[in-house]
């Protein structure tokens, strides 16, 4: 156990887990205070603004803000913390200019920094790569975006390769804690139980994995079919760029509504899972090989496998493109799907509303309390009335 307090900043790589993992950290984040781990930042919000700053994606007018003070927040925030062991975790972060990750470092104060990097194998990682590339509001075809990573360049930076080049990211954010403080968590293979992940995960960043292999694993970020994407890809077409460019508003309302609970929801009916096509297999094991060669020489703590870096044979094959009826067919679907909601919430608000305006029957003059009718009819009022009807 090291004498100084220590900080494990987890920088993706995207499609990674990172999503299952930070769902599990932020829900027992109150028991893991209690065993002396903070998360830092503190608030979600406050995480992803930290992340938007350090990563220069801000967008002054379109991002709040706060997103501007991010940094020395966080550095208050650290200064205030008594804890031993301090997490961040963010899957953005990986590509992250150095200014930007030697103003993080300085942040951590004297701690000892540590860099934790879940990696994926590439015949997994690229398709769902590509995907989050559209649940971000691209238009871009998958032919077109494995074409352009077919091309690896020499310098990743500002590329498609910028995070997902393990070794040139091990490399620069290794120059800031060395190397010997750089963990890579491998992705355990498919089918495996994401226990095994969230072991590796926990022991890279040395903490207890039991509080949290207990819950139930959520699924934060859903895959989908390549109808699904398809569909996804011709609406952000149709989108207004403006719109596609509002990242929070866009966020919210298409990635995680509508193609993460609207899309995902069709299963099947979403089309079968994007595989990479035999005529980029040969590039794609070759990079594999490279980055596992490198990876096994550069003096990163490796936990897990390097060999499940290996891209499976079952990750690529031809598949016939969605058809337009397909495709079609899916739209009108979800299309229904968002009416059926929009129309139930209108009528439950309709109803909601014809409760609230009408009277409550002791505002009613004359009116009796709420009760049985036997009682209401032995009531002064009840006399009153069989009198009438004698008269």
């Amino acid at each position: 156990m090291s004498a100084r307090p220590r900080v494990f900043i987890h920088i993706g790589l995207q499609k990674t887990g990172t999503s299952y993992l930070q769902a599990l950290l932020w829900d027992q984040q109150e028991r893991l205070a209690a065993d002396g781990v903070a998360l830092v930042p503190g608030d979600r919000d406050d995480n992803d603004q930290l992340m938007l700053w350090i990563s220069q994606r801000y967008l002054a007018g379109r991002d709040p803000e706060s997103v501007e003070t991010s940094l020395q927040r966080f550095r208050d925030e650290m200064e205030a913390t008594t804890a031993d062991q301090i997490i961040y975790s963010n899957e953005s972060l990986a590509d992250s200019p150095d200014v930007q990750i030697a103003a993080l470092m300085e942040a951590c104060g004297d701690r000892e920094l540590h860099v934790v990097i879940t990696a994926r194998d590439l015949g997994r990682l690229i398709p769902s790569a590509w995907q989050q590339l559209i649940k971000s509001g691209s238009v871009t075809t998958y032919e077109s975006f494995l074409t352009e990573l077919s091309n690896v360049p020499e310098n990743p930076a500002g590329t498609r390769w910028s995070n997902r080049h393990l070794p040139h990211l091990v490399h620069r954010w290794g120059r800031f804690v060395g190397n010997e403080n750089v963990h890579l968590v491998t992705v355990p293979p498919s089918g495996s139980a994401p226990e095994v992940l969230l072991e590796r995960f926990c022991k890279a960043i040395d903490i207890d994995p039991a509080p949290l292999r207990a819950l139930e694993a959520p699924v934060a970020n859903p895959g989908l079919g390549n109808v699904s994407t398809e569909v996804l890809r011709q609406v952000n077409a149709a989108l207004p760029t403006e719109l596609r460019k509002t990242r929070r508003t866009y966020g919210s309302v298409v990635k995680r509504y509508f193609a993460n609970e609207v899309l995902a929801g069709f299963g099947e009916q979403g089309g079968p899972r994007l595989k990479i096509p035999t005529a980029h297999e040969g590039w794609v094991r070759e990079v594999s090989a490279e980055h596992i060669a490198a990876l096994a020489a550069s003096g990163c703590r490796v936990i897990g496998d390097l060999d499940d870096l290996v891209p499976a044979a079952a990750a690529f094959a031809d598949q016939e493109p969605p058809r337009p009826e397909q495709v079609s067919e899916l739209a009108a679907a979800a299309i229904a799907e968002l009416l059926t909601s929009r129309m139930k919430t209108r009528r439950a608000r309709a109803r909601a509303a014809k409760q609230a305006v009408a009277p409550a029957p002791e505002a009613i003059p004359g009116a009796q309390p709420a009760g049985p009718r036997d009682a209401a009819a032995a009531g002064p009022l009840g006399r009153l009335r069989r009198r009438l009807q004698r008269s």
